[in-house]
Formats: C-alpha cells, sequence, structure tokens
C-alpha cells in the first residue's frame, strides 16, 4: 500500500531534519519509551545554542503536525512556560535534558508516540538512505522474524519483533516463508511481546494469512494531508493461509506497542485468535521521528486510527488479552492451552497420548525469562 497509510507506524524509519521540509509520506517511526530502550551515544554535553534549537523544532512540529491541533494549542502557551533557556540551564547533559522534556510532554499530553529520544548510536538507515539499503538493513535483521518453529504437540511458533514494511519483497517472502513453515501446524502462537510497531500494510498481510475474504480493518486520518484512508486485508498472500478454523494464540505485554497492538486489536475484533499476556502499551497514533538537533530525535503523532470493528482504539487503553498473564508466562500458558483444547477435540488414544506427553514437556520446562525489547 503507498502512501502515507503504507507508511504508518513504521518503527525503523527514515529520518529528516526538521525545519528542512521532507516528503510527507516518508517512513515514519514509532519507538516509544515504553516499548523499545534504543541504543544510546554516551551522555554528551548539550550546548545552550543546542538546546535552544531543540526546543524551538519541537515546539514548530507540535504546532504544524500534531494530530490533535486543539490539544496542541491548549498545551503549547505552558510548554513554553516551562521551557525557557533558564529553566532548561540546568539540564547540561543529553540523558537529563531528555527526561526533563519527556516528563512535561507526557504529563500534558499523555500520548505514548509524543517523545524526545537521544539520536539512535545504530547504523539505521537515515532520510537519504535509498530503499535498496533500507531493505538491506531489514533483511540483516531477517525481515523483523528471528525465530520459526514447531512445538511439542505440533504447534507452531512465530516470533516478531516488528513490522517490516510490506512494499519490500524480502519482507513479503520472510512472512510467506515463516507461514509456510508452520502451515502443517495443529495451532499456532505468534508472539509479539517484543514487537515495538512496524508497518501498516505489513500489519493487514499478515492477517490476510487468517481470513479468506477481504476485510475493512480501520480508517487511518493524517492531520497534515487532512486526509483519511482504508487498511484491508490482501486478496493475495506469498504464503499458505492459515484458515479461519484451526486455533491461533497472540502472546502480550506491556511493551507490545503500535502496529504490533494493531495486529491483536484486529485479530481480536476479527474472533480469530486468543490474546494471552499483558495488556499492551496503548499507542494507537501514528509517527514520525525527526531529527531536532545533533544529538536529538523527536517522535511527532501526525495521525490516528479509527477501527472498523469497534468505532474506536487502543490509544492510553492497550489492547486487553482474553487470558491475563505475566508476559514471562504467556507462552508456558498459550502453549497449554493450546495443547489443552488439541487433547480435548482429539479422537484417538495415540493422538491423546501424544498431546499428553507434550503438556508433561511444559510442566518440566525452566520458566521463560522476562522478555525485554531486542532493540
Amino acid at each position: 500500500m503507498k502512501g502515507t497509510f503504507g507508511a504508518l507506524f513504521l518503527l525503523l524509519g527514515a529520518l529528516a531534519w526538521a525545519g528542512e521540509p521532507k516528503p510527507l509520506s516518508p517512513k515514519p517511526a514509532s519507538p516509544p519509551a515504553a516499548a523499545a530502550a534504543p541504543l544510546q551515544e554516551e551522555d554528551t554535553l548539550i550546548t545552550e545554542q543546542e538546546r535552544a534549537q531543540a526546543v524551538a523544532a519541537i515546539l514548530s512540529e507540535i504546532e504544524r503536525k500534531y494530530v490533535f491541533p486543539k490539544l496542541a494549542a491548549r498545551h503549547l502557551p505552558e510548554l513554553k512556560r516551562r521551557w525557557t533557556p533558564r529553566a532548561l540551564a540546568k539540564h547540561a547533559r543529553a540523558r537529563a535534558l531528555v527526561e526533563a522534556l519527556n516528563a512535561d510532554l507526557t504529563e500534558l499530553f499523555h500520548d505514548g508516540h509524543l517523545s524526545v529520544s537521544l539520536r539512535d548510536a545504530r547504523q539505521r538507515p537515515t532520510a537519504d538512505a535509498s530503499p535498496t539499503e533500507f531493505e538491506q538493513f531489514l533483511a540483516r535483521r531477517h525481515y523483523e522474524l528471528p525465530r520459526v518453529e514447531v512445538l511439542p504437540g505440533n504447534v507452531g511458533y512465530v516470533k516478531l519483533i516488528g513490522f517490516a514494511p510490506y512494499e519490500f519483497a524480502g519482507s513479503r517472502k520472510a512472512v510467506g516463508d515463516a507461514m509456510g513453515f508452520i502451515s502443517d501446524t495443529d495451532a499456532l502462537i505468534i508472539d509479539v511481546r517484543q514487537n515495538g510497531g512496524g508497518d501498516l500494510a505489513a500489519v493487514a498481510n499478515l492477517v490476510s494469512y487468517f481470513v479468506e475474504e477481504r476485510i475493512h480493518l480501520l480508517d487511518g486520518y493524517d492531520r497534515v494531508s487532512d486526509k483519511t484512508e482504508q487498511s484491508w486485508t490482501f486478496e493475495k498472500v506469498e504464503g499458505p493461509r492459515y484458515g479461519k478454523e484451526r486455533e491461533v494464540y497472540i502472546l502480550t505485554s506491556s511493551r507490545t506497542f503500535s502496529a504490533a497492538e494493531e495486529f491483536a486489536y484486529d485479530m481480536q475484533g476479527l474472533k480469530r485468535a486468543t490474546l494471552v499476556g499483558e495488556t499492551t502499551g496503548g499507542g494507537a497514533n501514528n509517527n514520525m521521528f525527526v531529527q531536532v538537533s545533533e544529538h536529538l530525535d523527536f517522535s511527532i503523532p501526525f495521525g490516528t486510527v479509527t477501527s472498523a470493528f469497534t468505532g474506536t482504539n487502543w490509544e492510553r487503553v492497550g489492547v486487553k488479552p482474553e487470558v491475563p498473564t505475566a508476559a514471562r508466562k504467556a507462552l508456558r500458558t498459550a502453549h497449554e492451552l493450546a495443547l489443552k483444547r488439541l487433547r480435548e477435540r482429539a479422537t484417538s488414544a495415540k493422538d491423546k497420548d501424544r498431546l499428553a506427553l507434550a503438556l508433561e514437556w511444559i510442566r518440566v520446562q525452566p520458566e521463560e525469562p522476562a522478555p525485554v525489547s531486542p532493540r
């Protein structure tokens, strides 16, 4: 899907300098502090000039792009009152400045996508990167699919730490290959506990593997273009569909955010999956990253979404699982639940015994460590 909607929620998107206009169908980014703790530079000394540059750029971005202009107009005067050169002079180090700015933004806006961060120390693509460079970067990350396997009892497991852009052929192939690998399983677990977001079209693509007809998922509003576009599942996918009958479980945590939440929300709305784990982070606004100074980036939400199933979204409230449990217990809980349901439906003694052995295997496994962001 092209244009702004195809780029919504993109976690690994390109950065653009504030004050230097870029096309607004870029690859926005959405790693909230709650969902991912990026690698950071050393705690750099921030000059008075850089603080002033960053503050001016942040205030301008909020005024021009923030998805709720009335809310922006209400809180901008207070930010200007708090962010005077004298008030911020005590925050000479980068981390202290980021913490102070974010504390004010959180207190006033309560928007998980609205935040300041240190420049990412990784060699991720910038605004000048070619599509080839960007896809090569994603390919080294296996298109955000680090683990696909079949668990005891013939239960598929797919770990997804981001939704790589649908526009890249490698991304579509990676998902198709993963779905092909688990196509003969009797139940499936999809793990988005460490997933901080990604591409909206990639979400629609994955949902498409679990339905048999085109389905309207949500509408997305972009304040900058003042347009609303729809997101639908796809008629064609690159791997075998999993179908509508087999059980699907989605693992969630408080770090599950943005596009990963949309995937859970869509599958829950379709009554196509059982969510197991924690209530998700609660970020439904669409954002992009802007570089506001030499050492600081700013995440600015420029759009929001409305679910076709509920007429609302998961902003601030998160997506609530049907089976609540601690994130570190979610995989064991979902696997055990899948095996019990399969055993209840088994018609042969051989299958019942096989599934009973798989259940015993789960019970002797050590507890999984708490999931942390891979970023």
